[in-house]
């Protein structure tokens, strides 16, 4: 079955004939219906003016229409448009025609694969002036090549107030043909070590220079290690260490030494297909680069903590804190090579280290920090930089075995002032089993004895206090011949807890309202006087000194 489509042909209007489909099937015809889009589809293209003359630097619309197969106007057709010979005429974007300098140029419209073209004359010859107080310049204004390499010098002309003008039929040459030459196009070519200058000269007689220097050199690539995903990509460049890292232009041959896992296009783009390794080298000017290409397991989940939506994160000026992204497979387990790229809003408030992910406090303020994975949507973190310390509302308290109290962490200032509550703490005990605290700062007395609480904020500062649980009763006893002190629990009535016991008579204990302290007398220098001590029996002091 053959589908064939006869010529348009032009009717006397102008317009052009309907087109005719013919589907031949062993000689016969067949008639189909067509499909509103398919008849939308465009068979023909026009242009008018069929000719065009203009002077250098005039300008010309040029009109171009699409019709489908019946001969209907294709509105909005998305045209662009060609130009044979661009140092004669060039075309704009929406169809102007510039002259550039003298010749004969063709012009087409292009939509999808039709097209339509018109021969452009450019008159005027080397007379032909730009307007006045132009100026030349070459882009770039100095070259740099290694022997071989090419480069692109354009030449532009504008006005004394900076606008741009067409700067016509540019003749091209060089002082030091040994060292670089030049083509009609502008471009430079090394050819062997020293100094050169290339020269510009428009047809009005403007000239401008520039600066060539041909230096053999030894080149780098940008990264000698490259970690990406399945159809992910990144872009190895060829540098020139030496001549301050400059990207070499030209010349540079790519190889990868597996192309089933990773492949590497002529300007260095390196795109993983498999997961593997794989070589990537860059040959040319008689020699060779290699990096090392990891294609990993493509992630499937982007685990972060702490979670950004918890809040800003908050540390103290000059204090740290550690946070975490980690690219997962389907099996859940890391992907310790996927590519994490980290970016920090305002360095002057915090700093980033990425290799330990720690967070710094640089000065007081609010910036962010976002950490991308390639597939997944980043993730922002707000920080907050404070100038406080960390504190407890109380430093030492006392509970009865059975009781509970519940402390609050506060940010302060170096005087101690409350800068507001602190959260997202870290508590201990590092006696639990006499007090245990939760993680909101509540703490249980369990049994009689001393318990240090601790509260680690996330960026490693802490604020203890002290936790002295106590039984219901203190008593005198001179059960081991002088009188001591014991605390009695209700629940264990017949076992006395020996606080206080030595040669000297212990009497009258009393505890203090918080129940840290007991007070009591004793004769332990010769006359009864006061002492008072921690409800543990520890920092025994004299409150009184009276010799009779």
């Amino acid at each position: 079955m053959t589908l064939t489509q006869t010529e348009p042909v032009r009717p006397p209007c102008g317009r052009p004939a309907r087109a005719v489909l013919r589907l031949v099937a062993g000689g016969a015809l067949l008639s189909a219906s067509v499909s509103p889009l398919a008849a939308q589809s465009i068979a023909e293209v026009q242009v008018t003016p069929e000719t065009m003359t203009l002077g250098v630097n005039q300008r010309q619309n040029i009109f171009a229409a699409a019709y489908d197969r019946q001969g209907n106007l294709v509105p909005s057709a998305p045209f662009t448009f060609w130009s044979s010979d661009t140092l004669i005429a060039r075309v704009l974007r929406d169809g102007t025609v510039v002259g550039v300098g003298p010749g004969l140029a063709k012009v087409e419209a292009r939509v999808r694969s039709r097209r339509a073209s018109l021969a452009v004359l450019i008159t005027g010859g080397d007379s032909v002036l730009v307007p006045p107080g132009s100026v030349l310049t070459l882009d770039p204004t100095a070259v740099v090549l290694l022997p071989g390499e090419r480069a692109s010098v354009a030449a532009h002309a504008v006005l004394e107030d900076g606008s741009p003008v067409a700067p016509g039929r540019i003749t091209w040459k060089t002082l030091q043909p040994d060292v670089a030459v030049v083509d009609s196009h502008g471009v430079v070519t090394g050819v062997g070590p020293g100094r050169s200058i290339v020269q510009a000269t428009s047809a009005g007689g403007l000239t401008a220079a520039s600066p060539v220097a041909v230096e053999p050199a030894e080149f780098a690539l940008s990264r000698a290690r490259l970690s990406i995903g399945p159809e992910g990509a990144e872009t190895l460049r060829a540098l020139v260490p030496s001549q301050g890292n400059r990207p070499v232009r030209s010349g540079i041959q790519w190889h990868s030494s597996d192309t089933s896992v990773a492949w590497v296009g002529s300007g260095g783009i390196v795109t993983g297909r498999a997961p593997g390794q794989a070589t990537v080298t860059a040959a040319g000017f008689g020699q060779e680069r290699s990096a090392a290409v990891t294609v990993h397991r493509a992630p499937e989940a982007f685990v972060v903590s702490p979670p950004a939506a918890a809040g800003p994160i908050q540390l103290p000026v000059q204090g740290t804190r550690e946070v975490s992204a980690i690219a997962e497979a389907a099996d859940s387990t890391p992907i310790p090579d996927a590519r994490l790229d980290w970016t920090v809003g305002d360095s002057s408030i915090i700093g980033f280290d990425a290799a330990t992910r720690t967070l710094r406090g640089k000065a007081v303020g609010s910036t962010t920090l976002a950490v991308r994975l390639g597939g997944f949507d980043p993730v922002v973190w707000t920080v907050d930089v404070i100038p406080g310390l960390l504190a407890l509302d109380s430093s030492r308290l006392g509970l009865g075995v059975g009781a509970r109290a519940t402390v609050a962490a506060r940010l302060v200032d170096e005087a101690g002032k409350v800068l507001g509550p602190a959260s997202g703490l870290e508590w201990s005990s590092d006696r639990p089993e006499i007090a245990r605290v939760s993680g909101a700062g509540t703490i249980d007395g369990l049994s009689p004895g001393r318990a240090v609480i601790t509260a680690k904020a996330p960026w490693g500062r802490t604020a203890t206090a002290e936790v002295l649980v106590t039984g219901e009763l203190m008593v005198s006893s001179n059960r081991s011949g002088a009188f001591g002190i014991y605390q009695l629990r209700a629940a264990a009535g017949d076992t006395l807890i020996p606080i206080l016991v030595d040669s000297a008579s212990n009497l009258q204990a009393a505890l203090s309202p918080d129940r840290t302290r007991i007070a009591f007398s004793s004769n332990r220098t010769g006359s009864y006087d006061l002492f008072v001590m921690d409800a543990d029996g520890r920092n025994l002091r004299r409150l009184t000194s009276d010799p009779g």
